[in-house]
């Protein structure tokens, strides 16, 4: 089963993540945008420790401190996505990607905690079939997609829509969890 997370920046994707991964047995957690992550690091010359520093999300959104820029690293990684990676390699490249490194992972059950390109999402339910695959938006008051190049996928287009939930994200860790075990029970993921 392929569990995509979809939803805004700070909406607590990797939370949700973290807590599926720690319930579901076997399961393994990946990002769409590891690939583009470590490009980047390789490119800014980076120790991988300073990196993950960096993408931290209270880093995430501030500008490299360490050469003159305003660029923040979410935007450095929008740019190298949208204007250099998708239109050489096409709008669908991180899903099949996505795909080939899914296919190595020795996991019954693989979460990817950052979707927001129905043209990414598509060779995924392609490579998995739409009965193997999950979507769970996330919404939480007050964030957005303002400062970010993804969105919430298109779960009709897709032919999703049987296999999509919606989580809103407005409560403590603990009913947060609650919720989140409900889903999974719902999949049959979870007793």
């Amino acid at each position: 089963m392929i569990i995509l997370l979809n939803g805004p920046p700070g909406c607590g994707k990797d939370t949700i993540g973290r807590m599926m991964h720690k319930l579901i047995p076997g399961s393994a957690m990946y990002k769409m945008s590891s690939q583009l992550k470590n490009g980047l690091c390789e490119l800014l010359g980076l120790d991988l420790k300073l990196w993950v520093t960096y993408l931290s999300n209270d880093w995430k959104d501030e500008p490299f401190d360490f050469i003159e820029t305003t660029t923040t690293p979410r935007e450095a990684l929008i740019r190298l996505s949208e204007d250099y990676v998708k239109p050489l390699f096409g709008e669908d490249f991180f899903g099949h990607q996505a795909v080939r490194m899914m296919k190595g992972l020795a996991a019954r059950h693989i979460i990817v905690t950052d979707t927001g390109f129905t043209t990414e999402v598509r060779p995924i339910v392609q490579g998995y079939g739409k009965a193997n695959v999950r979507v769970l938006q996330i919404h939480r008051p007050g964030f957005g997609f303002a400062s970010d190049s993804r969105d919430y996928i298109d779960v009709d287009a897709l032919g999703l829509e049987p296999y999509w939930k919606m989580l809103n994200n407005n409560h403590d860790l603990d009913i947060l969890e609650a919720q989140v075990k409900r889903v999974l029970v719902e999949w049959k993921l979870h007793d």
